[in-house]
């Protein structure tokens, strides 16, 4: 039988294909059509939402009559959406796009955000989950159709106090609408004779799922999180809910680019199919953004929630992470009123850890999101572009809009092997190994400092791949510690070994550059000389940072004291004069220890020949150079890049013998974070030593210099 064939679509007419799915039964072979329509007349569709999955894992469907092999997860949602009686008119991109036309995907791309936007529904198919599995083949060969189990979406009203977190429910006036299954879940909770072990399995996955729902649908409304909870944290009943919550925040469409558009475009119904469970995706929305309002801002569920064995924390807090990545976009997206490539990097940032399957669309995917808004970037999907191409011309674009070289700061380490340049940021890069950066606001942490800034600054990309900038090579890492692990540290042997290095074990009293105490650049260096802040003035938290003061070296040393077990011998004094409590000491060290671990979890401690301390990326090594880049608010770790590094197609403008490097990080230098290592240079630019170090393009010169 011949394989299906595309006939051309009239991309001035903006046609799309829609995907006629015939009536069957549950076992019936999936059959339909494709139809030709323009968007321009307003087509009556459902969009589908989902993920690909793997693209060799497939089972044949028919379209037009002709075999298609469509991936595991698209049949199983066209199983799911068929009706028994009716025909379906749906959007699947899988089918309705010619794969293998490079110039139509491009287009169909481009048309996305009308496709959703205009969509009478859309459709998330989330997975199967486990319930498919425990019904008998036997059984589901005479559905006509399948179960399926209808969760509502109350339009309850929420008040809340802005003094102190406090929420007021006021119920829809039916009552809610899925009040008795949640009445139900409590029972179960109650109930000492319920043991999920003398059900069947499908009984208990119903229960558990049941369970799993109504807690979501207790918190979008407004209630507490202990308010779910009818027994101890054991009940049989809680903990079911709870691993039924697991599975479904687990379920990989919740971390995919592509769905925010898909989610977040359709102005009108879009459902989640769970398995048999269908429920609106704004309740699941609402109820895990909701969540650390209770235990975070206010007082309500703080005890509960510090009660909580650590496996139900950690579930919850899952919940809560997945569920506010897409509620926190949805809420840019509605609010937020910047041009267009503001709103891309602000995107770009916040969606560090969603994945694609092509890395081009971690841009792509966005595009629809920005679509409305000011200052058209004039970026369109391009298959025929490299995502070398595409990521280095959004890194440029970005340089040139913020007029600066914050984006320099990067949170992952980047090999000149893997063919993007170091200066440019991997959006597919969550970050380290060991920590997840993308979320981290290093734009609040830079905004401190000034080491570079410059209103002479000027950079410009080289041959489509090397940045050219000016900058000052500063000194060069001569000692160097182990990365730093939250959950592997002991604070007191890591702080001695970093006082070791510092040289305050061999002289506490000596002076640091700028004849200050060593003792005091130390302490700074400990805390970033920064310390953070949570604005609570908005409804999303957020955190900002300002820069520590004497005080916070008074609350260092208690800390240190704490860590090397001395406050027994030890007296504190408060500002008024009278003693710390244990109590206050207590929080003063637990105050600064997060301080500490915020800006340097797998951060590394080191030295420069010069004898500067700071802190670099867990890469940094025995020889890399601490520059200043004008243009960059902080200091950067750079790598000499040698001739077997260099790109083959790096052309005539940089040449061997040209300052090249790669970038590692950015890093804190105590001493030269606001600007003094550029002042002491064009302090000194006059002097014989300067103009031949100039003469000579010396690395103490301020000289062009390239980041590859």
């Amino acid at each position: 039988m011949a394989s299906l064939t595309y006939s051309p679509l009239d991309v001035e007419e903006k046609e799309i294909r829609l995907l006629e799915l015939l009536p069957g039964r549950w076992t019936d072979p999936i059959a339909c059509e494709l139809n030709t329509v323009s968007l321009c007349g307003d087509p009556c569709y459902d969009a589908l939402s989902y993920v690909w999955g793997n693209p060799k894992d497939t089972l044949p469907i028919t379209v037009d009559g002709k075999p298609f092999q469509a991936t595991t997860t698209v049949r199983s949602a066209l199983r799911r959406l068929r009706s028994y009686q009716d025909s379906r008119t749906l959007w699947v991109d899988a089918i309705c796009i010619n794969q293998e036309d490079r110039e139509e995907k491009t287009q169909q791309v481009m048309l996305m955000r009308h496709i959703y936007s205009s969509a009478k529904s859309v459709q998330v198919y989330l997975g199967e989950g486990p319930i498919l599995d425990a019904i008998p083949l036997e059984e589901q060969a005479t559905w006509n159709q399948p179960p399926q189990i209808h969760w509502h979406r109350d339009l309850t009203v929420l008040l809340m106090s802005a003094e102190q977190a406090h929420w007021t429910v006021v119920l829809p006036e039916g009552g809610i609408k899925d009040q008795s299954r949640i009445d139900a879940f409590f029972a179960r909770q109650k109930d000492p004779e319920y043991d999920p072990a003398k059900l069947t399995v499908l009984e208990a996955l119903r229960h558990n799922q049941a369970g799993a729902l109504s807690i979501m649908n207790m918190l979008s409304n407004g209630r507490c999180l202990k308010e779910c909870l009818h027994s101890d944290y054991s009940s049989p009943a809680w903990v079911g809910a709870l691993d039924a919550l697991n599975d479904l925040v687990s379920l990989p469409w919740w971390t995919r680019v592509w769905v925010l558009q898909e989610a977040i475009l359709c102005m009108e119904e879009v459902t989640a199919i769970y398995g048999e469970i269908r429920a609106p995706l704004g309740l699941m929305e609402d109820s895990g953004s909701m969540l650390p309002k209770h235990h975070k801002r206010g007082f309500c569920c703080k005890a509960f929630w510090d009660d909580l064995p650590p496996r139900q924390k950690d579930i919850l807090n899952r919940f809560a992470t997945q569920m506010y990545g897409l509620e926190g976009i949805r809420d840019l997206w509605f609010n937020v009123k910047e041009d267009q490539l503001k709103m891309l990097t602000i995107f770009l940032q916040r969606t560090r850890g969603r994945k694609t399957t092509d890395v081009r669309d971690k841009i792509y995917g966005l595009l629809g999101l920005i679509h409305h808004l000011p200052n058209t970037l004039g970026l369109r999907p391009d298959y025929g572009r490299t995502a070398v191409q595409v990521y280095t011309d959004i890194a440029m674009r970005i340089i040139e809009d913020t007029d600066d070289l914050s984006i320099l700061a990067s949170h992952e380490h980047k090999d000149l092997s893997s063919g993007l340049p170091t200066w440019v940021p991997n959006w597919t890069s969550t970050g380290s190994n060991k920590k997840p950066n993308f979320d981290y606001p290093i734009k609040a942490f830079t905004s401190q400092f000034r080491a570079g800034l410059s209103k002479r600054w000027t950079a410009k990309l080289v041959d489509g791949y090397a940045l050219e900038v000016t900058g000052l090579e500063v000194d060069t890492v001569s000692q160097l510690a182990m990365p730093l692990c939250r959950t592997q540290t002991d604070l007191n042997e890591r702080f001695a070994e970093f006082e070791q290095i510092a040289g305050l074990t061999r002289d506490p009293f000596s002076s640091y550059k700028g004849n200050i105490p060593l003792f005091d650049a130390f302490w700074r260096t400990m805390l970033d000389d920064v310390v953070y802040m949570i604005d609570r003035e908005n409804i999303e938290e957020r955190i900002i940072f300002i820069r520590a003061n004497q005080s916070d070296g008074l609350s260092f040393q208690v800390a240190r004291a704490v860590w090397k077990g001395d406050p027994d011998n030890m007296l504190f004094l408060s500002p008024a004069g009278k003693p710390l409590s244990t109590k206050d000491i207590a929080y003063i060290a637990n105050r600064v220890k997060d301080n500490f671990w915020l800006t340097h979890e797998d951060r590394v401690f080191f030295k420069t020949k010069k004898g500067y301390i700071g802190f670099g990326p867990p890469e940094t090594r025995i020889g890399d150079r601490v520059c200043v880049i004008l243009g960059s608010s902080i200091p950067l770790v750079l790598r000499p890049a040698r001739a077997p590094k260099f790109p083959s197609f790096l052309g005539g403008t940089i040449s061997r013998d040209s300052p090249c490097f790669t970038l590692v990080g950015y890093s804190y230098i105590h001493g030269i974070m606001d600007g003094e290592a550029i002042l002491k240079y064009y302090e000194e630019k006059d002097s014989i030593s300067q103009a031949f170090a100039r003469i000579l393009g010396k690395r103490d010169s301020l000289r062009k210099i390239y980041l590859l």
